[in-house]
């Protein structure tokens, strides 16, 4: 009688265990956002990665930085099914729930603690509506701390905002196809790819351009120290056209081998990581499959890129003022809405 009372016991009290492992929570997906910005405001992109599983990023023009770690947070809340942890190196982001800001910005209209309006407010509500409807924390981790899954994070923001476009995929993408982290983004470069050699003698020219706001008045500008200058304007236009107008416009106008210097990672990455071999490829698809955006000038500057003795690099300390200066001629330009040129003596 006892052995049939303990197994009795023992087969009830199995049986409720195994019904609990059943109807037991769904599993937590722990998903690294991450967001970028050249410039704040400039240029920015956002990005988030499951470790080992799907990643996916986005751009903006003309953006800030924390409006990107918000639009990576957001977009991965939207995109991935089931409960959530999701971890950032923003404070901004991670605290407004660790701390509870938002009980108080709902408490008082969506105003802050001074009673003025809660930035982003666009994106911190439905992030917020998500949050309130679905199982998802958030932890904090530190930036550039050498967290795997951060820096992949970093690295596809970075891409993003640089090249103006976005990525998805499963699997985590090849590390050499992505820069270096840095949260300056644009200026960083592969070091993996090694830049054309030049001949001694070459000419070195700077090249810069700017817009007031994403569809305005813009300059652009070049400089060859010791022989030229010369900038121009145009009206609804963008900074990238810009930044492209003025390398363009320097490799035409300048003869010979040429040393391009340049504060644009949209530019100068294109070139040192064989952006454009893809482009070709695909028939002057990106990534996404979708048109390449400036193509109008992007393809005259790859035909003479592959036709001749072309590298593009960023300005370093050695090259002193120049990118400053060449940076306020394309400023002035778009100011005036109108160009100028001249020599360079000396």
């Amino acid at each position: 009688m006892a052995g049939r009372s303990n197994r009795r016991d023992q087969s009830s009290s199995e049986r409720p265990s195994r019904r609990r492992a059943e109807t037991g929570p769904p599993e937590r997906t722990v998903v690294y956002s991450d967001g970028a910005c050249s410039g704040n405001p400039g240029p920015g992109g956002w990005a988030w990665v499951i470790p080992g599983g799907r990643y996916r990023s986005g751009s903006e023009p003309h953006t800030t930085n924390q409006r990107m770690e918000l639009a990576a947070a957001l977009d991965a809340v939207r995109t991935i099914d089931g409960p959530l942890e999701v971890v950032s190196d923003s404070t901004y982001v991670v605290n407004c729930f660790r701390q509870g800001w938002w009980k108080g910005w709902l408490s008082r209209g969506w105003t802050n603690s001074k009673k003025q309006p809660v930035a982003n407010r666009d994106l911190w509500e439905p992030l917020v509506g998500i949050y309130r409807s679905k199982p998802i924390t958030f932890r904090w981790v530190k930036g550039h701390g050498g967290n795997e899954w951060n820096d992949m994070a970093d690295r596809l923001a970075v891409q993003a905002a640089t090249a103006q476009e976005g990525a998805e995929g499963e699997g985590p993408p090849p590390p050499a196809s992505l820069p270096a982290p840095d949260r300056a983004g644009s200026q960083r470069l592969p070091s993996d790819r090694p830049g054309k050699p030049l001949p001694p003698g070459h000419t070195l020219v700077f090249a810069e351009g700017t817009a007031s706001v994403q569809a305005g008045n813009g300059g652009w500008a070049w400089a060859a120290p010791g022989k030229r200058y010369r900038s121009g304007a145009a009206v609804r236009t963008t900074g990238r056209r810009m930044e492209l107008t003025a390398v363009l416009d320097a490799v035409r106008e300048l003869e010979g081998a040429l040393e391009v210097v340049s504060s644009s990672g949209y530019v100068v990455n294109c070139f040192r990581s064989g952006w454009w071999e893809g482009w070709l490829s695909r028939g002057w698809t990106n990534s996404q499959n979708k048109p390449v955006a400036n193509r109008d000038l992007w393809e005259p500057l790859i035909e003479m890129y592959r036709a001749r003795p072309l590298e593009f690099r960023p300005a370093a300390p050695a090259d002193g003022d120049w990118a400053g200066k060449v940076e306020w001629l394309a400023a002035e330009a778009s100011r005036i809405q109108q160009g100028n040129e001249g020599e360079i003596s000396g």
